[in-house]
């Protein structure tokens, strides 16, 4: 027995009555016949053609029964849909449940038009373009970065110039992130995963992955951190770091985190090369065990350093037991190591490890220059 899910008007339960009570399915003969069927029932129709194989598309069309009308074409009339001029959108996927029912949602999904063409650097999603804006670049191995705003929304006018400033760094640097934007008053989503409860929300997405995660930062700087630690690559580095990335992926590795709370990053080996070896910022890495009673000793000390340095050196700690470090200058020969890169250096300068690691580290960057005319620490 089918639950009735309606409101409280009459016309709700009537509805739903009816949906009960007539066929799942109507045959039709000719496109006059769908079209009077589609003018009926005030909703589209579905057309089906008999000899399709399996119950997928007679499932679909229970779960869809408020939104959408399935109509069967007679077995001896199949090669007239054929000819019918206007015969809307033809599916020609896989005959699945799964995919008959995604197709369905992308058809019926609320919709602005879709741009005729893309000139800012912040890409403007719909709900008829959204796999082509947002999950397409995943295929070729591009991020992606999603906002969806409402334009009443104040939060969203105070994001908007940092938003495209974001995105015309991002390009400016040839960088493989898609930044985009969707109107979510005027657009739905037709998809699972993308589940908001306010204005402004961004979602990330990697490459080669159809993960959903929400992006907390609202700054510029942030923003452009957060692009670091997913690993989104510049021009000219994308192939190189797609080489190194593809060594490091035969190694161990914790996934990669989508956000860090507090000063210090969270590193490992798959983004590690991101990370750790930045153009503009020197980084100072912690290797530890979490079973390591001198780490947790350290990691206070480690944490108020963090916040006397930020923003100027990026200070991240890595597992050194979850994550294998297979990389040149990185040998650990206990728990904790600290590491120093300075800007631009692929391999450590210096290298410090046990319970004086962090005063030794401190004594370095009082050093002249590290730390662009900051007062002495």
């Amino acid at each position: 027995m089918q639950k009735y899910p309606g409101g409280p008007k009459r016309d709700d339960l009537l509805e739903f009555l009816a949906m009960q009570t007539e066929p799942l399915a109507q045959e039709v003969a000719n496109e006059e016949e769908a079209r009077k069927l589609a003018a009926a029932r005030k909703k589209p129709v579905l057309l089906w053609r008999a000899s399709s194989p399996g119950e997928a598309v007679p499932r679909v069309a229970r779960e869809w029964l408020r939104q959408v009308k399935l109509a069967r074409l007679s077995a001896d009339r199949e090669s007239l849909a054929l000819v019918w001029p206007s015969a809307s959108i033809e599916y020609e996927g896989k005959i699945s449940e799964e995919e008959v029912g995604l197709w369905l949602a992308e058809q019926l999904v609320k919709s602005e038009p879709a741009p005729a063409s893309q000139t800012s650097p912040v890409l403007t999603a719909v709900g008829s373009n959204f796999r082509q804006v947002v999950f397409d670049p995943l295929d070729r191995n591009q991020h992606v970065i999603l906002e969806v705003y409402a334009p009443w929304c104040g939060h969203c006018k105070q994001l908007a110039p940092v938003y495209e400033a974001f995105a015309a760094r991002m390009g400016e640097e040839g960088r493989n992130l898609v930044v985009a934007k969707l109107n979510g008053e005027a657009n739905g989503i037709p998809y699972g995963g993308f589940e908001y409860s306010g204005f402004p929300t961004i979602f990330y997405l990697g490459p080669g992955s159809e993960k959903v995660s929400k992006v907390q930062e609202r700054t510029l700087e942030g923003l452009v951190s957060f692009a670091d630690r997913m690993g989104v690559a510049r021009a000219g580095e994308a192939k190189a770091k797609a080489s190194q990335e593809e060594l490091l992926s035969r190694f161990r590795s914790e996934e990669v985190p989508v956000s860090s709370s507090g000063p210090i990053l969270t590193v490992v080996l798959k983004n590690f090369l991101s990370v750790v070896f930045h153009d503009t910022k020197s980084c100072l890495l912690m290797l530890y065990a979490k079973g390591c009673p001198h780490c947790q000793r350290m990691m206070p000390e480690f944490e108020a350093l963090a916040r006397e340095v930020a923003p100027e050196i990026f200070l991240a700690r890595m597992d050194g037991e979850a994550n294998e470090l297979p990389v040149q200058g990185f040998q650990v020969k206990g728990f904790p190591t600290l590491f120093f890169v300075e800007a631009g250096s692929k391999e450590p300068s210096a290298t410090e490890i046990g319970d004086t690691a962090v005063r030794k580290i401190r004594a370095l960057l009082e050093s002249p220059g590290l730390l662009r005319g900051r007062p002495e620490l």
